[in-house]
């Protein structure tokens, strides 16, 4: 057992619930060259590629880090040389190895976004940005709170997880899910030094460290950027693989209207809605990413890929001018409905399905219409049924501008 080798540490683990994201793996890697490391203590090798069980690298690589040792975990970005924030002389080694990797980017590594409530100064720029951003390439730099847990961390662990000031730390969630398992397993959060390789394979020991896991190309050529929180402004202060438009993009308000399939009710929903905001803000739907919109659609049950029905393409096209023809459905994921600002549902059934999985998503997740009704569904019926529930849509579409415009 992990704690009959590990000091406890305060609440990280009891806090922990289980979430289930989507990952995406990259794109076939191009060849790359063999990468080069500047110490000679040899280091311990498991190769990912070729091991016959991963969980026996992860088990590995926790023994490893529980009892005081440095592991190199490959990520998207290159490597995290990491160690267990309680223990004091895994610190002195980390500071070491930053000595000499220059380019290496110290931060504080958690499994769960959810977690740095913990720690930091609650805000809304800081949960937009978490929520919006992270698991991702991204070191985010926030003001610690006195009364959290940042106060039990040793003044060591919490010099190496410092930003421009003493109370502000930077703070990591790995998207990769080999980090993502380990990190799910330790008693405590990992103090990691990520160093960029630049899309270069790591293919030999890295030395300085009690345990290299050899994995695939890196998925991002460049190394995570790295932004400082200050009251309700952010600033790039490393660039890297997220550049500020990239950014700005991932803040933007995000619409989700939600039905069945993703095929009448929903498509029509957000085609309107997209319709009558770039209407309201005054510019072309092409132009309400720059502008801090993004309008989806998904489906409860929806089958990927799906085109939009008949009907509906029909029915837009000739009243409203609204091409939905590109329109492919998708299923309602939970990263989805987490990235969401506000989450329309179509009927009461639909609200009460994600509310009741996802109890923290009620106070942001809505009926359509405000008066309680159902849109029902047309699936199957004729133009004259469709139309029906493209006005009564509509209708609710126009309220739903006014209230935000009301609200803004």
């Amino acid at each position: 057992m992990i704690s009959a080798i590990a000091p406890p540490f305060p609440r990280h683990l009891q806090q922990i619930v289980l979430l289930q994201r989507p990952w995406t793996p990259s794109a076939k890697p191009v060849v790359a060259p063999r990468y080069s490391h500047p110490f000679h203590c040899m280091s311990s090798t498991i190769d990912l590629t070729t091991i016959d069980d991963p969980q026996d690298a992860v088990h590995a690589a926790v023994r490893m880090l529980c009892e005081g040792g440095i592991v190199a975990i490959p990520d998207d970005c290159g490597m995290a040389l990491s160690g267990l924030a309680i223990h004091s002389s895994t610190i002195e080694r980390l500071q070491e190895l930053r000595s000499h990797w220059k380019s290496g980017i110290p931060a504080v590594a958690l499994p769960y976004p959810e977690l740095l409530d913990d720690y930091i100064e609650p805000s809304a720029l800081a949960s937009r940005l978490t929520r919006h951003l992270l698991p991702g390439p991204l070191v985010v730099e926030l003001p610690t709170s006195e009364d959290k847990l940042a106060s039990a961390w040793s003044a060591e662990a919490a010099a190496w997880c410092s930003g421009a000031s003493s109370n502000s730390w930077k703070f990591a969630v790995p998207a990769d899910p080999l980090q993502s398992e380990i990190l799910t397993l330790l008693p405590a959060p990992l103090l990691t030094l990520t160093v960029p390789t630049h899309g270069a394979q790591v293919t030999t020991p890295v030395n300085g460290v009690d345990l290299t896991m050899l994995g695939s190309q890196p998925r991002y050529e460049g190394g995570p950027t790295v932004i400082a929180v200050h009251g309700t402004a952010w600033t790039i202060t490393q660039p890297g693989v997220l550049s500020e438009r990239m950014i700005q993009q991932q803040l933007c308000d995000v619409f989700l209207f939600v039905c069945t399939g993703n095929t009448c009710r929903s498509p029509m929903a957000e085609a309107l809605f997209r319709h009558r905001i770039a209407r309201r803000m005054d510019c072309r739907e092409d132009d309400l990413l720059d502008r801090g919109v993004i309008v989806i659609s998904g489906g409860l049950a929806a089958y990927p890929g799906a085109p939009a029905s008949r009907n509906a393409i029909v029915l837009l096209n000739e009243d409203d001018g609204i091409d939905l023809r590109d329109h492919a459905s998708q299923p309602i994921t939970q990263d989805l409905l987490m990235r969401a600002d506000l989450v329309v549902t179509m009927t009461a059934a639909h609200r009460e399905a994600i509310v009741s999985t996802f109890p923290e998503l009620r106070s942001k997740t809505r009926l359509l219409a405000a008066d309680g009704r159902d849109i029902s569904d047309p699936v199957g019926g004729d133009l004259d049924e469709y139309r029906r529930c493209r006005d009564e849509i509509l209708g609710y579409i126009e309220q739903l501008v006014a209230e935000l415009d009301a609200g803004s």
